[in-house]
């Protein structure tokens, strides 16, 4: 990330985890913020790009917030839904095995650099966001439990 990065016209935010420290990393660019938590919400409020493992609330929270996608999937159901984000245009997805450096630094400079990836993932968050999110989604549930229950003393 560091190699890929360091040239970035902007800031590289890296959450590493709690099993690397930051002091364990040589050379970290002047441009890198490493921490091993960072406040996933508020930065994919302003990201430009978000280089993601395709977990299913990672992913949704990036697309919410109409930020393109790098996918690297590592298991699970994140190939799925990285094929699902590339299919629908919003972003790109990488294979583990195949990534190298040169192939990370040219798949992050064609999503950031192609308007389409953007344009894909707008169109997404603003649909995620006119859903309503979990009050929406919690409203329905109990109108429907207030309905059955209703149908059920009829």
């Amino acid at each position: 990330c560091h190699e890929v990065c360091k040239d970035f016209d902007g800031k590289v935010v890296l959450s590493i985890d709690k099993h690397i420290k930051a002091n364990e990393l040589n050379d970290i660019p002047e441009n890198f913020i490493v921490r091993p938590y960072v406040p996933q919400l508020e930065i994919l409020k302003r990201a430009s790009l978000f280089v993601t493992h395709g977990g299913m609330n990672s992913t949704s929270e990036g697309l919410y917030f109409e930020t393109p996608l790098v996918v690297i999937p590592m298991g699970a159901d994140q190939f799925a839904v990285g094929n699902q984000v590339e299919k629908i245009g919003a972003g790109k997805v990488l294979k583990k095995e195949q990534l190298s450096e040169g192939l990370l630094k040219e798949t992050i400079q064609e999503v950031m650099n192609n308007r389409a990836y953007a344009e894909k993932a707008k169109k997404i968050g603003e649909s995620l966001q006119a859903a309503g999110g979990s009050k929406k989604a919690a409203d329905r549930i109990l109108e429907f439990v207030k309905h059955k229950k209703q149908s059920a003393n009829a």
